[in-house]
Order: C-alpha cells, then structure tokens, then sequence
C-alpha cells in the first residue's frame, strides 16, 4: 500500500500574507532606533532588510 503524498497547497496571492500597515510600522521602528554610529546603523539596516525579506518570503 502506498502512502497518499500530499503537495504544499500555495496560499492565495490576492490575499496580502502579511499586513502591510503593520510591516511598515515594524521598519520605521526599527529604522527609528538610535543610529548614533555606523556599526549601530549597519545594524539596523541588517534587521530591516532581514524584516523585509521575511515578508517577501512568507507564504
């Protein structure tokens, strides 16, 4: 007896998978944040764009 396999259903695209008003309100937090030197800066633009990619990705 075979196993049934089932394949990854995709979410619909219409539907946003994430909100954008509350993506855009976590990056303007973060970009928010104290910056006061590069390596600090270079830190918060890490995490942004980590932000960005995430909701790029999610399904």
């Amino acid at each position: 007896m075979v196993a049934a396999v089932h394949s990854p259903v995709p979410r619909d695209p219409r539907s946003p998978g994430i909100d954008p008003a509350q993506l855009t309100a976590r990056v303007r937090a973060i970009l928010a944040a104290d910056a006061s030197t590069p390596a600090k800066e270079a830190a918060l633009l890490e995490r942004a764009h980590e932000v960005l990619s995430e909701a790029l990705k999610s399904d």
